[in-house]
């Protein structure tokens, strides 16, 4: 899914103002809360005329001297309601998301906590230690061959192999 983005406005001084009294700016290499309005996730959002901006983009442009245009504003910190600008960093989509999963933040629950599961705990371990082929077993548990080969190599039920 392509992210768009807004074009970010002419920031006015007054704008500027505005949008740092809603800053807690902390030490210098603190994070800097977003004191105001929040969506879900914690992202700040700051109003410039019609428009809501979401808080760290806004404090990147006004310190960088520039809209990022087509790419993410990233956390260093990984906290998304900070607005220092030395926690912030521009980067792609895909740039953000390897960071975000190089780190583990994003984190499905495993095994039978997750939303979707269809296996249980019991056949998973039944999968790792048959010596059937994935067709036999995938029929067998109703599920696809793609799947039994993701669990044998580890990309699902990763916790069980540990």
């Amino acid at each position: 899914m392509n992210q768009v983005y807004r074009p970010l406005p002419k920031f006015t001084e007054a704008d500027a103002r505005r949008f740092w009294v809603k800053v807690d700016c902390n030490g210098v290499n603190d994070c800097w809360p977003w004191k105001a309005s929040k969506q879900d996730g914690g992202r700040g959002l700051f109003r410039v005329g019609s428009n809501l901006y979401k808080a760290p983009r806004i404090a990147y442009a006004l310190t960088r001297g520039h809209d990022p245009r087509r790419k993410d504003v990233c956390h260093t910190c990984d906290n998304p309601e900070c607005c220092n600008p030395k926690h912030l960093w521009c980067g792609t989509r895909a740039a953000n998301c390897h960071d975000r999963d190089k780190k583990g933040r994003q984190v499905s629950p495993p095994g039978e906590q997750h939303g979707i599961v269809i296996l249980k705990e019991r056949q998973v371990r039944q999968i790792l230690k048959s010596d059937e082929s994935g067709v036999s077993l995938a029929l067998r548990f109703g599920v696809s061959q793609s799947t039994i080969s993701a669990i044998r190599h580890g990309r699902l039920w990763k916790h069980l192999h540990a």
